[in-house]
């Protein structure tokens, strides 16, 4: 699976996130061009790929944001899945909505939405305002999302979320994690065990509620007792994956990298590659020469039989990676 980057910018700064602020009536220079999309799906058509990942910044602040939609499902016959914070520029929305009713009608079940929402109490009214709304009119469309990037958090109000407008019932739980070279807000690995309390008891009232979760890379195995994975196992309808590997992301430029908190290392264009296969065996490489000197976020990763029979990847790398951009010219492994 590949992730496009429509744009850089954003109409939110999250403290977790590297996005460039959007902002209105001024042109965006880092949106992402007719030419570098049609190279990216003759690429992706070419590796025998026929699923893909829109992303930002926010992606439907791009100008053309439901003709490349439609282009990608009906033009191509690709799977689409949107990852989006539901904030779009005024007067934008219900025209995009409408148009996405329609593309759903030629050809559906091929569009997801995956909203990525803040707390309530940690957001601005205006914001939530345009959240609630993109999520009323395109209800059918959506499921949740939800990073973890302080200890004080609550996750109740994703399921009364779901509820009120009748969204899917399936909620992505990410783990913000370092962008080495960023300042961006994340969880100390030490404190893991401390966020997850929070987390299991939120999932808890999910499952009563018949909404199962997933959860994204980041999440090392050892951060849950034996007792909480065999009731993850049971939330997440055996959907537990404690291994990490590339995703792919490419830029609005056609620069490539391995993924999200990787996005400030070891950047190559997308020509320099014949097919996926070759780009993701290329970062894959890489992963796995990092991994070769640091198995993972903790000294116990070294010993660790998850790890050695390939159960868990020791966590996300970027936390590895961002101890070897503070060392400097000497490296002293934490």
């Amino acid at each position: 699976m590949a992730n496009l980057l429509l744009t850089e910018a954003c109409v939110r700064s999250c403290p977790y996130c590297f996005a460039k602020k959007y902002m209105d009536d001024v042109e965006d220079q880092s949106a992402i061009s007719k030419d570098n999309l049609v190279y990216v799906v003759d690429f992706l058509e070419k590796s025998g790929i026929k699923h893909i990942s829109l992303l930002g910044g926010e992606p439907l602040i791009h100008r053309n944001a439901a003709e490349i939609i439609e282009y990608l499902i009906v033009e191509h016959e690709f799977d689409v899945c949107v990852f989006t914070s539901g904030i779009m520029p005024k007067g934008k929305l219900e025209p995009f909505a409408n148009r996405i009713i329609s593309i759903a009608k030629k050809e559906p079940g091929k569009l997801t939405f995956v909203v990525n929402v803040n707390e309530p109490r940690l957001s601005k009214e205006s914001e939530l305002t345009k959240v609630y709304h993109f999520l009323s009119l395109l209800a059918s469309f959506c499921a949740l999302s939800f990073n973890i990037y302080r200890l004080d958090y609550n996750i109740d109000f994703l399921s009364e979320y779901i509820l009120r407008f009748g969204l899917r019932r399936h909620v992505r739980f990410g783990i913000a994690n370092p962008i080495p070279g960023s300042d961006n807000q994340y969880i100390d690995p030490q404190l893991f065990k401390q966020a997850k309390n929070t987390l299991m008891h939120g999932l808890k009232k999910m499952n009563e509620l018949n909404i199962y979760p997933g959860l994204d890379c980041g999440f090392p195995m050892c951060m849950f007792t034996d007792e909480e994975l065999g009731k993850l196992y049971k939330y997440t309808r055996n959907g537990l994956v404690f291994e990490c590997g590339p995703t792919i992301d490419i830029g609005p430029d056609l620069n490539c990298w391995s993924c999200f908190p990787l996005s400030n290392i070891k950047k190559k264009p997308l020509s320099d590659f014949k097919n996926f296969d070759e780009l993701y065996s290329y970062f894959d490489g890489i992963q796995q020469k990092f991994r070769s000197e640091v198995n993972g976020i903790y000294k116990e990763c070294d010993t660790c039989r998850n790890f050695e029979d390939e159960l868990c990847s020791g966590g996300c790398l970027a936390h590895i990676l961002n101890t070897f951009h503070r060392e400097g010219s000497i490296r002293e492994l934490l």
